[in-house]
């Protein structure tokens, strides 16, 4: 039987290096659509949240609204101190007085 070759896995660089372009081509379609650009959000943590559970701790998430499109990371349960490191968010910006709204 044939041997399956495997790919080299991709190096930080080159995934940065891809990552950049995605960026570039969704701003480039913005804009193209009368937008001008994106915003790019990532969330990392939040630290001494105020607790919302009886038992002194809460299930935080984060909501990120931008001309009226809503993206929310995963809720961190049990804690006050969560840590998402998510997966950026990528909004098309259609003007430049928009509100960008962020709530825990």
């Amino acid at each position: 039987p044939a041997a399956a070759a495997a790919a080299a896995p991709a190096t930080k660089k080159e995934l940065d290096e891809a990552a950049i372009a995605r960026l570039r081509r969704a701003a480039a379609q913005t804009v193209e659509k009368g937008g001008i650009g994106i915003l790019y959000v990532r969330i990392v943590a939040g630290h001494n949240l105020v607790n919302a559970d009886e038992a002194g701790t809460s299930d935080p998430y984060v909501r990120v609204t931008l001309e009226g499109k809503t993206q929310r990371t995963e809720a961190v349960r049990d804690t006050l101190n969560p840590k998402w490191n998510a997966t950026p968010f990528v909004f098309a910006v259609r003007s430049p007085g928009a509100d960008l709204r962020l709530g825990v």
